[in-house]
C-alpha cells in the first residue's frame, strides 16, 4: 500500500485500474496530476481504463502498462504524453480522444488504413508517444471522422 498525504492509500500491486471522473475541472488539472503520479507508482499495473466525462489532457508514464483504453471517455480527452515502454495496445475513439498522429493523415493515408482495426506506431507516429514500435493504436478510421460529413469542404 502506498500512502497519500491526506491519509488515503492505494494498492500498488494492482494489475488493473479504472479511472472515472464525472465532473469537469476547467483549468485545474490537480486531479489529473495526481492520477499521473499514481499510475507511475503502480509498479504492477498492466491495464488502465479511462472513463472521463469532460475535456481533459493527461500524461501517462508507466513501465508496466500494456493496455490503455480511453474509448469510453469524452471526445476531447487527450493523452499528450504516453511514456510506456511495455505498452502493446492503446484503444481510442475515432481520433476523437486518446492520441493523435504527429502529422495529420492525408486523405490517401486515411484510405490506405481505412477498414483496418489498428495502426502500429511504427507505421504512423503519434504525438507524445514513447512506446514500442509494435504498439497498436485501435480506432475506427474513416475520412468523414477526420473532416466531417461535408468532406474536404469542412476544412476550409
Amino acid at each position: 500500500m502506498v500512502p497519500f498525504s491526506d491519509g488515503a492509500s492505494f494498492d500498488d500491486n494492482k494489475k488493473q485500474c479504472a479511472f472515472t471522473s464525472e465532473t469537469g475541472l476547467t483549468d485545474d488539472q490537480e486531479e489529473f496530476a495526481a492520477l499521473s503520479k499514481t499510475i507511475q507508482m503502480m509498479k504492477a499495473l498492466t491495464f488502465l481504463n479511462l472513463n472521463i466525462r469532460f475535456p481533459s489532457k493527461l500524461k501517462i508514464r508507466s513501465n508496466s502498462l500494456e493496455l490503455i483504453n480511453s474509448y469510453s471517455s469524452h471526445k476531447d480527452v487527450w493523452v499528450l504524453e504516453c511514456i510506456c515502454p511495455s505498452l502493446q495496445t492503446f484503444v481510442c475513439r475515432n481520433q476523437a480522444n486518446g492520441v493523435q498522429p504527429e502529422i495529420p493523415l492525408s486523405r490517401r493515408e486515411v484510405e490506405r488504413y481505412e477498414g483496418k482495426e489498428s495502426i502500429q506506431v511504427k507505421q504512423v507516429p503519434f504525438k507524445g508517444m514513447s512506446v514500442p514500435d509494435n504498439c497498436e493504436v485501435f480506432f475506427q478510421l474513416t475520412w468523414s471522422d477526420l473532416v466531417g460529413e461535408g468532406g474536404a469542404d469542412d476544412l476550409m
